[in-house]
This record gives C-alpha cells, sequence and structure tokens, in this order.
C-alpha cells in the first residue's frame, strides 16, 4: 500500500505544482527520506523516494511531449467515435494517443490504418469552476492532442483475422440485439455487455438514481461472466484448474474485445492473481491484489490516475475491503441488513470521487441498488447467454424477447424512481477538504477507523477539531448569503450571467446555439446552475431572442423550476418566444423606466428596444443596482440603441454583441465610465471577437476588460463594499509560494492538533512511567 502511495505522490506531484516548487518538494522529500533512513536503518524509506521519483518522471516523460502543431501521421485506429476516432501515433517518443475530430461520414473501423495530416493541439481545459474538463477527461484515456480538420489521405483496412476479430464479434451482437428486441433494451443491453452506452437515451436517469455502474463494465460484471463460464465447465465435468484456465483466458478476451475498460481490466488482474495464486498454492490477499493491480496499471499508464472510472472501481472495491467488512463484523446480522451495509461502504468510499466529479449524490441510491441490483444481475446472466449462442451464430430469438420484455421493465423502474426518489444532494459547492473531513469524521464517529495508542479523550478531541473545521467552513457559507455573487458563464459563442443574492438567483441569457449537434445550455449552463445548488430561478432576463442569447432555455426548464421570464418589448415572431410560451413559462415584457426589486437589488430598465430597427438593435439595457453597485446588461445592442442611453454610469459592463466593433464606441463609453468590462465570446470564434477596436476603446479608457474565451468564466462577489473576481482560466500549476490560503490555515491547525496529541501522549507516557 505504502509503495503506491509513494508512486501515486510522485504523479499527483508533478501534476500539480510548477517546476519551482518540485525542487522544494523534491529536497523536503530526500531530507525526510534521508532522516527515516538513517535513523531506523530501514531501506524502505528510500524505495518510497525512489519510487515517488518514478511516479514524478514517468508522468512528466509520457504527458509532457504531445504532439502539437502541423504533422503528417500514419497510425492505427484504436477506438472510433461518433464524429472522429483515436489513433494510437508510434513514430514520436513514446506511443501517444490523438483524438481526430471530423463530421465527415468515414467508412473507417478499429484496427485500420489511416494517413492524415492536421493541426494538432491540446485540448480546452474547464471553461467554467468545477465543471467537467475536456482536457483532464481525454488525459484519463492516454490522448494529449487533438486535430479538428484532418486532410485525410487514404485508408487501410485491417488485415488480421485475429486483430479483426473482436469488431467482428461485437458487429454481430450489435445485429442480433437490434433485430430481436427493441431499441431501449438494444441500447442497454449494448451498455451492460458491449460497454457502449453513448446511445443509451435514458442514461442520466441511471445515473441520478445512482444505478450507472451498472452500465459500465466492472468487477460486477467480470465476476458474473466469471463464475458463468466456470460453471459451465464444471458442469461438463472438468478438471476445476482446467475450467479456471479457460474461463479466465475466456475473460481476459472478452475485455480485450470491449478495449479494457478501468473496472473490467482492474478485475481482470485481480483474477489473474487469484488464480495464479491457485495453481501454484501460494498464498493471495484481496488487498494486495488490488495495490498490485493499481501499481502495474499506473506504470504501464499513470494518466489512468486522472480516469474517473478507474477512480470509482478501485475505491468501490477498496470500500467493501475496508469499511464494508468491518460493517457487517460489527453490525452485521441478515443477508439483506449484510448488503445493506456492504453497499453504505462502497457508498461512503466513492463520496469523494463522486463529489468531486458529478453534480449530486441520490440519498435513496443505496435502497435504490438493493432492489435493483439482483434484478439487472439476472439480466446480465441472461444476456451473456443470448450473446454467447449469437458469437457460435444461433441466436435464440425467444431468449431475446424475454430479456427485451425483462430489460423494459427494469427501465421503467428506473424511470419511475428518477421521478419520484430523485432527492439529489448537490456535491459541487463542496471543496476537496471539506469532502475529505465530512468523510472522515463520520469514520471517526462511527468507530470504523482507529488510531493505535489514542485513548477516548484523544478522540474526542480529534472529533471536536474536525467538527469545529466544518463550521467554519458552514460559518463562511453563511456569511455569503448577503454577497451580490455574479458569474458571467462560458457558453461558447453566446451569453449568459447567473446572478444571486439572498438566495434567489436571476439568469441574464441562457446562451444557446442553432446547430442541433450542439448544446451550450447543456454542456456549460446546466453544469455551472447545479455546481451553485441552484433548484429554482427567479427570473430569467432574455435580452434579445437570438439563438445565443435564448436558445439554452429548453435545457435547464426541465432541471429548474423557473417562475417569469423577462423580455423586451420589440414586437418578435421568434421561434423561441413560442416555445417558452408553449412551455407554460410566465412572460413579462419590460417598459423603460421599469424597476424590479429582490430585497435591496434593483433591475432597472435602461431601454425596452421598441425602438429598434433590428433584432439587435432590439436588446434590453438592463442596469443592476446594490446600493450603488451597479452592472450594465446591454445584449447584442449596436450603436443605434447606445444613443437611447440615458448616460448612467456603472461599476460593470457587460459588453454587447460579443465584442463587436458594431457598438461600445469610444462616445458610449465615456457615458458609461466603467470601471470593469466582461466581454463574453467563444474561444477561437469564427467571427473575429472580441474586435481589436473595441479592446482598444476600453484600454483607452482604463477599463480592466476580462473575456470569457481567454478568462473562462468570471465570477464576481460583492461584500460590505468590496469587489472579488476570480477566472477559471488560465489554470496554472500551483506554486508552493502562494498555495490556497485555506489549505495552510488547515495545514497550521493541524499541526498544532497533532502536536497536542503528541505532547498529551508524552506526558501520559511520563506519568506511567512515574
Amino acid at each position: 500500500m505504502y509503495f503506491v502511495a509513494s508512486y501515486i505522490a510522485g504523479i499527483l506531484t508533478y501534476n500539480y505544482f510548477t517546476k519551482a516548487s518540485l525542487t522544494v518538494i523534491l529536497a523536503l522529500a530526500f531530507l525526510v527520506s534521508s532522516y527515516f533512513y538513517f535513523k531506523s536503518n530501514k531501506k524502505k524509506f528510500l524505495i518510497y523516494y525512489i519510487l515517488f521519483l518514478f511516479g514524478l518522471v514517468n508522468f512528466g516523460i509520457r504527458t509532457e511531449t504531445p504532439i502539437l502543431g502541423e504533422h503528417s501521421i500514419k497510425a492505427k485506429v484504436v477506438k472510433v467515435l461518433d464524429k472522429g476516432f483515436v489513433l494510437k501515433v508510434n513514430k514520436f517518443p513514446l506511443s501517444k494517443k490523438v483524438l481526430i475530430k471530423s463530421y465527415e461520414d468515414l467508412d473507417i473501423e478499429k484496427g485500420d490504418f489511416v494517413s492524415l495530416s492536421g493541426d494538432f493541439e491540446k485540448a480546452e481545459d474547464a471553461y467554467n469552476f468545477k465543471s467537467f474538463s475536456y482536457k483532464k477527461y481525454l488525459l484519463g484515456q492516454g490522448i494529449l492532442s487533438i486535430c479538428r480538420k484532418p486532410k485525410i489521405e487514404y485508408i487501410k483496412r485491417q488485415g488480421s483475422f485475429v486483430g479483426a476479430m473482436p469488431l467482428r464479434i461485437k458487429n454481430t451482437l450489435f445485429g442480433d440485439y437490434n433485430r430481436y428486441m427493441s431499441t431501449s433494451s438494444a441500447e442497454i443491453l449494448e451498455g451492460l455487455i458491449l460497454s457502449e452506452k453513448s446511445s443509451i437515451e435514458n442514461l442520466n436517469a441511471y445515473r441520478q438514481v445512482g444505478l450507472g455502474h451498472i452500465l459500465s463494465i466492472s468487477g460486477f460484471h467480470i465476476g458474473i461472466l466469471y463464475l458463468f463460464l466456470f460453471g459451465i465447465f464444471r458442469f461438463i465435468d472438468l478438471d476445476k484448474k482446467i475450467c479456471k484456465l479457460m474461463a479466465l483466458i475466456l475473460v481476459i478476451f472478452y475485455c480485450w474485445m470491449i478495449d479494457f475498460p478501468p473496472g473490467a481490466l482492474r478485475a481482470c488482474l485481480m483474477l489473474i492473481f487469484t488464480d495464479l495464486a491457485f495453481f501454484v498454492k501460494g498464498q493471495y490477499s484481496t488487498r494486495d491484489g488490488l495495490f498490485i493491480s493499481l501499481f502495474i496499471i499506473l506504470i504501464f499508464a499513470p494518466y489512468q490516475l486522472f480516469n474517473i472510472s478507474l477512480l470509482l472501481s478501485y475505491f468501490g472495491v477498496g470500500g467493501i475491503i475496508y469499511l464494508g467488512n468491518r460493517l457487517v463484523n460489527v453490525y452485521g446480522g441478515s443477508y439483506i441488513k449484510n448488503d445493506f451495509l456492504i453497499l453504505l461502504g462502497v457508498n461512503i468510499s466513492i463520496f469523494p470521487i463522486q463529489a468531486l466529479s458529478f453534480a449530486s449524490y441520490n440519498i435513496f441510491s443505496i435502497p435504490i441498488n438493493l432492489i435493483l441490483t439482483p434484478l439487472y444481475s439476472l439480466a446480465i446472466i441472461v444476456a451473456y447467454i443470448a450473446s454467447l449462442f449469437s458469437v457460435i451464430s444461433l441466436p435464440i430469438r425467444p431468449l431475446y424477447e424475454c430479456l427485451d420484455y425483462y430489460l423494459r421493465m427494469c427501465n421503467f423502474l428506473v424511470n419511475g424512481l428518477n421521478n419520484y426518489l430523485n432527492f439529489s444532494l448537490n456535491l459541487r459547492q463542496l471543496g476537496i477538504l471539506s469532502i475529505f473531513a465530512y468523510v472522515f469524521l463520520f469514520l471517526l464517529i462511527s468507530r470504523l477507523i482507529k488510531i493505535p495508542n489514542l485513548n477516548r479523550k484523544i478522540y474526542t478531541c480529534i472529533i471536536i477539531y474536525f467538527a469545529l473545521l466544518l463550521g467554519i467552513y458552514s460559518l463562511e457559507a453563511y456569511r455569503s448569503y448577503g454577497a451580490l455573487k455574479l458569474s458571467f458563464i462560458y457558453v461558447g459563442q453566446g451569453d449568459a450571467c447567473l446572478i444571486n443574492y439572498r438566495g434567489k438567483n436571476f439568469l441574464v441569457d441562457t446562451g444557446g446555439c442553432e446547430d442541433e449537434n450542439y448544446n451550450p445550455g447543456e454542456i456549460y449552463l446546466k453544469k455551472v446552475l447545479e455546481r451553485e445548488g441552484v433548484r429554482t430561478i427567479d427570473g430569467v432576463f432574455i435580452s434579445h431572442f437570438d439563438a445565443d442569447h435564448v436558445e439554452g432555455i429548453k435545457d435547464i426548464w426541465d432541471r429548474f423550476k423557473i417562475k417569469r421570464v423577462f423580455m423586451h418589448s420589440y414586437p418578435t415572431k421568434s421561434p423561441y418566444l413560442k416555445k417558452i410560451i408553449k412551455r407554460g413559462l410566465k412572460t413579462i415584457s419590460l417598459k423603460d423606466g421599469q424597476v424590479l426589486k429582490s430585497d435591496d437589488l434593483e433591475f432597472k430598465v435602461l431601454y425596452d428596444g421598441s425602438k429598434a430597427s433590428n433584432e439587435n438593435a432590439s436588446s434590453l439595457i438592463l442596469m443592476v443596482n446594490l446600493n450603488g453597485f451597479k452592472i450594465l446588461f446591454t445584449g447584442d445592442s449596436d450603436k443605434e440603441s447606445e444613443k437611447f442611453y440615458n448616460g448612467e454610469e456603472t461599476t460593470i459592463l457587460k459588453v454587447a454583441h460579443h465584442g463587436s466593433n458594431t457598438s461600445t464606441s469610444q462616445e458610449f463609453l465615456e457615458k458609461v465610465r466603467p470601471k470593469i468590462a466582461v466581454i463574453s465570446c467563444g474561444y477561437k470564434n469564427s467571427y473575429g471577437h472580441p474586435s481589436e477596436l473595441v479592446l482598444a476603446n476600453l484600454k483607452n479608457e482604463n477599463v480592466k476588460t476580462f473575456v470569457t474565451a481567454y478568462d473562462g468564466e468570471i465570477k464576481m462577489t460583492y461584500r460590505n463594499g468590496r469587489l472579488r473576481i476570480d477566472r477559471a482560466l488560465p489554470k496554472n500549476k500551483i506554486s508552493i509560494y502562494d498555495y490556497y490560503k485555506d489549505f495552510l490555515i488547515m495545514l497550521v491547525l493541524t499541526s498544532i492538533a497533532a502536536f497536542l496529541v503528541l505532547d498529551y501522549r508524552r506526558r501520559d507516557e511520563l506519568q506511567r512511567d512515574l
């Protein structure tokens, strides 16, 4: 365990710290290792240090040399996606994976060789705080570069019969699933058996009720398959060793066929260790197998440490081994109670990963798993039987029809539970320190972990300490209740701003896009609202009805309660307005001079768009005011509508039309006199926004300017006359010299607590000696 932890520490150190900080960390690590080495005269501390260095260097070599710039490459297709494919390139130092984005209808299969040229670049990081990071997602799969507009020269088909076999088998199964079953059941079966989840229509419902793991091939599936195959071979009276060996070989082939998903790879390695120990009659520990398998994976693919599926798999199994079994030993009884305790152990263990990676956690996920996991276990067994007959070209239609009916029933249950038992805790607001403090406090109180040689008084002190720590964080959350919080959200080439004050939430525009294949509202806006714990939106202000300002509302009206939609007074026949009215949302047309209030927060209409000659010029001009702190929203106003502005000064200007030169003239800025400006536009957008002229005008007026394309989400917090501004980008590695204030405070408090505990023990030992 400690050897693996040392290696992982090296990976994390390289990923999160700057090169300058690494020098200090390496020196400290060497001094600590040397101290323990000479003091205890044991070599293990030196081994820890070597493994730490190995993890640091191995991760650095594999991730710091991406393919960038113009290149012509010839490589093998290792994965085919809906809108592209992944290549494994071997001509660079170490093999590299690259993602090729293509919207052409290409006849490409896994195993083909492709020759292409194009411009390769790094993936984008998360543009919004605590949101999905495409860069980390791809890194978890070993993909370091993207080519978005490839020039494909030729495609050579896979020639090897063995290499093409997995694809042939998968195509056979795909065909039989869709031939004999309904679409919804076929999609579920493709996830259950072939690890293909992208086409599952109600995938989100499974995740919401805590059953997402069922559709990810993991130890659960591999265990069922292995026992099923072993049982078949034993039934035909083969020797036990031969049964195990044949079952293991088939399981390895199956994992190869489905591209070794992280959970399946972990289970496959642990099965190999188990059977190997059986064959040589050696001792085997599940705990050792868990850490050895993780070490092997991270040696060859250290970036897998950032693969959420891998983390959930290992934390889940760790929860069974370290917590679930202990809970059963302490509180166990009936079969159902034991299963509940095992699931509780798993959920406690994976809670930090869920909290840091996903939007919510369903409080009913444990009982839901107790009910539905056995049902899906039966479905998986029957599905493997049906699939086996399909592979040998003897599909059993009645078996598929029965399975279809059964899966539709399970699907109905999942949808029903999602509708009536979807009581989710929002976890995105929690920081990593708070999450681990909650978990550690629970484990201490429940006595599931014990610190040796500490009596009840010390346990009580530690519990009180962590309770106070959580209290400090809770007090900070309470203090922020009275602050005005603005989130200028990155929604690509569009506008969206979330305003929160005293528990009320307002949106000014919702982003959006006319392209039906691209949903900024789903990708960006919805995630931010979930992160902020929003359940009700008290008002949505739509500046005008261009898609990039309004289309995103359709992606949030199912998830959040929208009380009112405020709009301009310009006569419009927009299809988006028709959809809003058809949805049953209350719409209110605003008038010049109209003032809306929420406590002491004012929304004043400075221009209602009624005099405009076009849609952009009709943009609502809205002033948000909190005791003299003002934010001016201008939509896509042009120089025509700027003339109607009354000259009221503002603190923050939301620059019109994404920074286009059709607005934000020098004369307008002289009237408004903003101190801060925010421009919302998409990264590498085709319009050339923001305009150099607008940026020059803002600079001439000494306006501090933020652009979402470069800064990502811009969060502003105004409290007691003070304004704090945070940017989601650039995500620089952490410097040891300016590390997070909260971490340093916690480090000091922890050190003081540790000193008090050790001092208490020293005094206690002295008294006993006397």
